[in-house]
């Protein structure tokens, strides 16, 4: 199933694609939730949700976790990693597109291991 993102991050209009597992609990949400407006996510007035009231319910459920830093997670588990095979689904291009950069640079912060996968590297050639 395709989703239209209308204005995502920048503003910019792309679309994404949601297994039918998340199309479900989609359709579930739908059902059940209060307000009938435009968005999946939405205010009790059923208005599209600002960016700080996401950031203000990240912040009621946790210290450490932020919205981008869940975007980053996403983003960096689901990139394939060249030679390995290990994890990831989608290349470096496929995820530009799902965040919306507009320039590969932006994209390449996601490949940049983490300290953890260096030592574990490292190991391998003792």
């Amino acid at each position: 199933m395709e989703l239209i993102i209308r204005s995502g991050k920048g503003d910019k209009q792309r679309i994404i694609f949601i297994n039918t597992k998340i199309k479900n609990a989609i359709k579930e949400l739908l059902k059940v939730r209060p307000n009938k407006g435009n968005y999946l996510f939405n205010t009790r007035q059923s208005e599209q949700i600002s960016r700080s009231a996401v950031e203000k319910i990240y912040s009621k459920h946790s210290n450490t976790i932020t919205p981008h830093q869940e975007r980053h997670n996403y983003s960096s588990v689901r990139l394939k990693r060249d030679g390995t095979g290990e994890y990831g689904e989608y290349s470096l291009s496929e995820i530009q597109y799902l965040l919306g950069h507009s320039s590969i640079a932006s994209t390449q912060v996601y490949l940049n291991p983490s300290l953890q996968e260096m030592k574990e590297k490292a190991e391998i050639y003792k």
